[in-house]
């Protein structure tokens, strides 16, 4: 049995590729129907991959998966079902229109430029990720919404 450290984090599931272009630093957009708690804004959070691998072929990010992982095995090479990277909340804004490639949030926010590895429609939310560090994957259980995860002792 690992022995834990150290405080838990929280964590949140991404779908693959998501999870991965996130620890790579390709994304550090991550669009939810749902806003974070206030509390865990300025916090780190553990990015966790999924069991599920989402992309359709002709996506605009099969390219940049494919450059991490090789064109032909991406999808069977790819991590899933580990926590590989954790991240600073930086912010959380929420969509107010669409324009152009450009998601203009609520009053007082800023533009972000929409990009291929979210949702980025009137109503959603944009996490904004900073710091963004990869680790050696490690095995977990992911969950729907906010979990908690120990990262192991060293």
């Amino acid at each position: 049995m690992p022995q834990h450290t150290g405080p838990s984090l929280p964590a949140l599931t991404l779908h693959q590729p998501w999870a991965s272009l996130v620890a790579h630093g390709i994304k550090n957009v991550e669009t939810r129907s749902w806003p974070p708690p206030h509390g865990i804004i300025g916090e780190r959070i553990a990015i966790h991959a999924g069991r599920t691998v989402v992309l359709k072929p002709g996506h605009e990010a099969v390219a940049a998966i494919a450059d991490i992982y090789g064109a032909g095995q991406w999808r069977q090479d790819i991590t899933r079902g580990a926590v590989i990277a954790t991240a600073t909340l930086a912010g959380a804004q929420k969509v107010n229109y669409l324009r152009d490639g450009i998601a203009y949030v609520e009053p007082g926010g800023q533009a972000i430029p929409a990009d291929p590895y979210g949702d980025f429609m009137p109503g959603r939310w944009l996490w904004l990720l900073a710091d963004i560090r990869a680790i050696a994957p490690v095995p977990a259980r992911g969950y729907q919404r906010l979990w908690r995860w120990t990262p192991p002792a060293p």
